[in-house]
Order: C-alpha cells, then structure tokens, then sequence
C-alpha cells in the first residue's frame, strides 16, 4: 500500500471563501496467487483502507466528505502478475481565502 498526495485545487465559492479540494492517491499492490487474482487481492485491500480512511480522526482534521472518486488498474507479467489498483480519494474543505488555514467566519 503507497499513500501520495495527488493535485489539489481551490475554488471560489463566496465572498472571501475558497473551496479547497485536496486529492491523494491509494495504491494497492498485489501479487496474483493461483488461488486468488490480483483484482481480487486488491479489491480486499482496498475495501479494507477505505474504511480505515472513513474512520481516521487525522484525515477528518482536513476537511468534509472523504470519498472515492476514481480508480485505475494496471498489471504487469513477469513470474506472476503484479496488480495495482490506484483509488483517488478526495477531500473538500471551505477556506478564507486570505489565509487556508482557517475556516470561514
């Protein structure tokens, strides 16, 4: 599991408020077994992060609505299959626009 932070962006949304958009990138990683493929390796991986991330109390200092917007999937072939799922999470929170770090008034 490789945690990234991926591009962020700041909207207007009102008289001296942004809305701040941050992202970050997941990726799970897992090599295919004859028992299991790597999607399917992945896909617990990742259900189990995802609930992790819901309840992580740092995560929440950030900003509102956690969530999962997008996922990509890769394999490559050697020996075995190396999988990797990416999942993009998102997280929103509105800002003064004279300074991020504090929350409107």
């Amino acid at each position: 599991i490789n945690l990234r932070r991926a591009d962020g962006q700041l909207n207007e949304f009102g008289n001296g408020v942004d809305l701040a958009v941050l992202e970050f990138d997941l990726d799970l990683i897992a090599l295919e077994t004859p028992q299991q493929s790597w999607e399917t390796l992945c896909d617990a991986l990742h259900t189990q992060c995802h609930a992790a991330l819901l309840e992580d109390a740092s995560l929440a200092t950030l900003g509102k609505g956690t969530r999962c917007v997008r996922t990509r999937t890769s394999a490559e072939s050697g020996d075995q299959i190396l999988g990797r799922i990416t999942a993009t999470y998102q997280v929103q929170n509105l800002v003064r626009r004279e300074d991020m770090t504090l929350a409107p008034t």
